[in-house]
């Protein structure tokens, strides 16, 4: 959700006439009263919306002609970013700080890209399993785990199980992970494996999610070793502000040395809450800093993620029109968008070395 000010400054439109859009039944926003003061917030996904009706409205279009175009447009786009595209995304969910929600977002963007028709793979290398335990019901019972592609050389497609949510299949972890980095400390090629090994996979997914657990160890830079796109999420509080240095220069390491194609996709504000005057500052000194590598949907802090991980359903269907399933689906969008716009971009350029 975004406050009156930010949709002002980011769309353009003035304040009156944003309003008149939802004066007419064009727009909802989600009305909140402190004291005697009312405040509005907007969903992420209406931004866009907002941004070319205004677009519209400037040249002198109608306001509900020009509503109707931006909602058509806005509509086909969405549709071409849920279909596309045709080969592998292979995103990593990456923090050295615990606690800031990389699994509960693979778990329903996992949910949101199936919903799409995409199959989806996700990758859990956290030895606590909580992924795993979200998608399937013991992870203790299965005929193999992530343990075993780095000890045992095993056959990824053997790891593969399908889960509880349709479309999305699961390579499971639990606490036979935690000895990797003990047993493979004098193996200089230990992230490099699962690099290679997801070459070998059959059956190929449109998406791949790799949860990665809150440390710079063997889990985290195999996961950065086989991303396309790394998204970091932070918290508005002290340490994110503080910075992810270490994260940064094992980035540039593996870049350097074996993934040259790994791109940091963002940061995207996680478990966001907006009344806390702390985190509000923390958020604008985030923004500041890294400006356009900031994802612009943003994550807010409630009790519906936990309630639909404990029953083991992504929100997008858990709660199919809640504010929380649009800013998954909202973050699944700018997710892809951002992927294929630096896919053209490095397009274009091979095209202009040749």
């Amino acid at each position: 959700m975004k406050s009156t000010a930010e949709v002002l400054e980011l769309t353009g439109i003035p304040r009156e006439k944003l309003y008149y859009l939802e004066d007419c039944g064009l727009l909802k926003s989600k009305k909140t009263k402190r004291g005697s003061r009312e405040t509005r917030e907007w969903h992420d996904g209406d931004i866009d919306l907002i941004k070319r009706a205004w677009t519209y409205m400037s040249e002198g279009v109608r306001v509900k002609t020009a509503f109707e175009r931006a909602k058509k447009e806005v509509e086909q786009r969405n549709a071409a970013l849920d279909a596309a595209p045709s080969s592998s995304m292979i995103y990593t969910f990456a923090n050295q700080k615990g606690g800031v929600g990389k699994t509960s977002l693979c778990f329903h963007l996992a949910g949101a890209f199936a919903d799409t028709n995409k199959r989806v793979l996700v990758i859990d290398l956290d030895q606590q399993g909580n992924l795993s335990s979200a998608l399937i019901d013991d992870i203790y019972a299965t005929r193999g785990t992530i343990a075993d592609l780095f000890l045992h050389d095993a056959d990824i497609n053997d790891l593969i199980i399908p889960t509880k949510t349709d479309g999305v299949w699961l390579i499971p972890a639990n606490l036979d992970f935690s000895t990797v980095d003990m047993k493979m400390a004098g193996d200089k090629y230990a992230d490099e494996i699962l690099q290679q090994k997801l070459s070998s996979i059959i059956e190929p997914f449109d998406v791949i999610l790799i949860d990665a657990p809150p440390s710079l160890g063997i889990a985290t830079r195999a996961a950065l070793n086989a991303a396309h796109d790394l998204i970091i999420p932070v918290e508005c509080q002290k340490w994110s502000v503080i910075g992810t240095k270490h994260l940064d220069a094992a980035v540039t390491q593996i870049k350097a040395r074996s993934n040259p194609n790994l791109r940091l996709a963002g940061y995207l504000i996680n478990k966001y809450k907006s009344a806390r005057t702390v985190e509000q500052q923390y958020r604008e000194t985030l923004i500041r800093r890294h400006k356009e590598l900031m994802f612009k949907t943003e994550i807010k802090d409630t009790v519906a993620f936990t309630e639909a991980a404990a029953v083991s359903q992504p929100i997008t269907r858990y709660k199919k029109k809640s504010e929380e399933s649009q800013v998954i689906v909202a973050l699944m969008r700018e997710m892809t968008e951002r992927y294929l716009t630096r896919e053209q971009e490095q397009q274009s350029s091979a095209k202009r070395v040749a």
